[in-house]
This record gives C-alpha cells, structure tokens and sequence, in this order.
C-alpha cells in the first residue's frame, strides 16, 4: 500500500469531508490553495509526495503549483507523482479506505461542520453555534469589508 512504503507521503486535497468520510490510509489531509506551506510539515526523510484528490483533477494542477513554486518536483525537493484517477478510482477498485482526519497538514477549515457531524460533546457544539449565531449581526456590523447593511423597517401604525 502506499501509505507502507519508505518516504512516500499520500497528500489528498479533497474537501475535508469527503477526506473524513474514507480516504487513502494513512493519507495526509491538506487545503489546495495552502498547500506549498503544507508539504513543508511532511515528515523528514519524505522523498516523493504522491497527490490525490477526489476525481485527480485538483491534484494534476497542485502538482504544477508545487514545481512553480519550488517546493516539490524540481531537484533537491520530494519527486512528485499523481494517484491515477484519484480518490474515485481508488475506492472503485476495491482497496482500503481509511475514515476521519487523522493526519492533517492544515487547519481544517474548508468546510462546515454541523454540530452532528462534529466529534465530541454535542450540546457544546449547539451551544457555540447558536452564539455564533447571536453575534453575527453585531460582527457584521463591525467588519469594514461588509457590504450588507441591516435595514429596519417601520412599525405599521
């Protein structure tokens, strides 16, 4: 399996909750558009990064991004390689998947959770939503990027 070999990292750059629900085992989890930044976490003595996302397209693409960067693919970095067909032809074939975000590369934060879909205590998750929910007018009101500006209509006599 990939995620056995000697110096191979498996980067997959689906979105996280397609990650969290069945993934190459021992795959690490990483955002696309942070990703230059992200391999840099990989663990020392990596010398090749193969990439993988949902159907292989994103990871063609970050596969360019990384050698334009400089960080993969060009000499004196990891080589670089593609998982043909991506996480899809991965699970079409029958093979291993393994679930949740066990090793993520990046903050986790491309996606929404709801309070279910969340691990721990649940009536915590409700409660921190619902005072989110509270605040966000009077954090809208306060961001200067804001566009949306709260319109108060008139009481009907």
């Amino acid at each position: 399996m990939l995620d056995k070999a000697e110096g191979v990292a498996v980067v997959d750059l689906a979105l996280s909750k397609r990650h969290k629900a069945g993934h190459v085992p021992g795959a690490w989890f990483a955002i696309r558009s942070r990703l230059a930044q992200a391999v840099e976490k990989l663990p020392a003595g990596t010398t090749q990064i193969v990439l993988t996302s949902e159907d292989g397209n994103w990871a063609r693409l970050a596969a360019s991004e990384l050698r334009g960067a400089g960080v993969a693919g060009v000499p004196g970095t990891p080589e670089l390689a593609l998982l043909a067909g991506g996480n899809s032809a991965w699970r079409a074939a029958g093979l291993p998947l393994e679930a949740g975000i066990p090793h993520p590369l990046d903050v986790v934060d491309d996606a929404w959770f709801t309070p279910r879909e969340r691990q721990g205590d649940i009536t915590q998750h409700m409660s921190d939503y619902l005072d989110w929910e509270v605040k966000l007018l009077t954090q809208l009101g306060q961001d200067p990027d804001n566009r949306f500006r709260l319109v108060r209509q008139p009481a009907h006599a």
